[in-house]
This record gives structure tokens, sequence and C-alpha cells, in this order.
């Protein structure tokens, strides 16, 4: 496991983000039983936000796109850009800073070459998937699928006579 840690402190908050990459064997755990089932990439974001002002800290974890889209609803208050955990409200200089963070950490870690070439395969399968799906055999047996899933549905209404 390989990790790298980035902090920005200021007059009121201190950010930390720290990235986890690591490469790991797949297990199903069924029944007693360990399978595994190959080779995953584990990569992660922790970031720990602490409010020297309020006096608060509040830590996440997630990947990468969890923080990209901020999310915000109808109690953001006025001026916040995102949102960290459960209604830690961003402002936009404070989610500068945990993205700058996060960029400089995903540059000063280097994936492995292992990492690249189990995301490489995955890349090359979802693509070799794509292509199959837009095919007409692949189309064919979408609709075939449509086709038998509108006949469940049928045979489980309770007015059905099958």
């Amino acid at each position: 496991m390989t990790t790298i840690t980035k902090t920005h402190e200021s007059k009121n908050t201190k950010v930390t983000v720290k990235l986890t990459r690591t490469v790991s064997d797949k297990t199903s755990y069924a029944d007693g039983y360990n399978i595994k089932l190959g080779r995953e990439v584990v990569e992660y974001f922790d970031i720990a936000l602490r409010s020297k002002t309020h006096g608060f800290t509040k830590e996440v974890f997630g990947s990468r796109t969890d923080y990209e889209m901020p999310r915000l609803d109808s109690s953001a208050p006025k001026g916040a850009v995102g949102c960290m955990g459960h209604k830690v409200w961003l402002s936009q200089e404070v989610y500068d800073i945990i993205t700058r963070l996060m960029d400089e950490a995903e540059v000063e870690l280097p994936k492995s070459e292992e990492q690249i070439a189990i995301e490489s395969a995955k890349a090359e399968e979802e693509t070799r998937w794509e292509d199959w799906k837009n095919s007409p055999d692949g189309k064919a047996k979408q609709a075939e699928w449509e086709s038998y899933e509108q006949f469940k549905r049928e045979m489980e209404r309770a007015d059905s006579d099958y």
C-alpha cells in the first residue's frame, strides 16, 4: 500500500488530503470459502478539514469522482460551492484548496505498473463490451432480453392468464 499526504494550513483552516493506492487480491467470501477473483485496484482519498475558528474536524473518504461534482441542495448557505460529508459546506477557497491538494497528490504518487496494466485491461474490456453492445448481434440480444423481461412482467401480474 502506497500513501501520500498533502497538507495546507491557513489562519482559519487546516486541510489534509491523503491518497492511498494499492493493488490487492479481490476475494469473494462465500459460505466459508474464500474465492480469489483476481487482482483489483484500490485507490481512495481521505480528506480532513479542520476549522480553527469553529473548533471542528470533518473527515471523509472516497474516490476522486466523489469529490468532483459539488452536491448542493436548497439548504446550502449563500456562497457554498460544495458539500463535504453531511452538511459541511465548502466555500470556493476551501474547495479549490482541496482539489489542488488532490491534483498534487496524484502527480506525486505515480501508479504502479500492475495498476496501469489492470486499468488498461479493464478499459479494453469496457471498449470491447461497448463495441459488441452497439453491434447488430448485441442489439438483437438486447431486444431479446427486453422481450423476455416484458414477458416476465406480464406473467407476474395478478390478472395474468398464464
